[in-house]
């Protein structure tokens, strides 16, 4: 083979390569994102929850009402 073939194949692999990096990475910063998005959530929850024992423990049993944010709807992603 001569050099420039050489050369073609060299670049061919490292495109090839940065493609397949490009990929993987975006996916890991996706998923990233979402656990982020499922700790707040979750982390909402529990305090909403924790709420609701401390309520019902000092006035008996009428549950707080939902608050409208407690899923993160209205929060960009």
């Amino acid at each position: 083979m001569t050099f420039d073939a050489w050369l073609m194949l060299i670049i061919a692999v490292v495109a090839a390569s940065g493609g397949w990096a490009a990929n993987k990475f975006g996916r890991l910063a996706r998923v990233e994102s979402r656990l982020i998005h499922v700790e707040t959530v979750n982390r909402r929850m529990w305090l909403h929850m924790r709420a609701q024992v401390d309520h019902a423990y000092r006035s008996g049993y009428m549950p707080l009402p939902i608050p409208a944010d407690l899923f993160g709807e209205e929060e960009d992603k």
